[in-house]
């Protein structure tokens, strides 16, 4: 069975700083999954990177493989908007875009 999400060689920096460092991981179609550890460790970067929330972030910046049901969403001609319908997040404090209050509800 074809890994619906695969990460091959995730690395992210913040600043220059190397938070993120050759993540390799796959998930399987209709399975449940848990990041845990401690704060500070790179759940949410991950994550940010999963949904390309990441490159938001002025200074940030990631590298490797994100594999959508084979696509790399990484790739020139993907939109970020339409990941981001995909791959959700859900976050423990307010975190709107820097946009209108009616397109961060939209």
């Amino acid at each position: 069975m074809e890994s619906l999400l695969k990460v091959e060689n995730l690395n992210a920096w913040f600043d220059g700083i190397h938070a993120l460092k050759g993540i390799d991981i796959e998930f399987s179609p209709h399975s449940v999954n848990a990041l845990i550890g401690p704060s500070g460790c790179g759940k949410s970067t991950f994550v940010r990177c999963l949904n390309r929330l990441h490159e938001e972030i002025p200074g940030a910046r990631a590298e490797g493989k994100v594999l959508l049901q084979g696509k790399n969403i990484y790739g020139s001609k993907v939109d970020p908007v339409s990941i981001r319908r995909k791959i959700g997040m859900v976050f423990q404090k307010p975190n709107p875009f820097p946009k209108s209050i009616y397109e961060n509800i939209a």
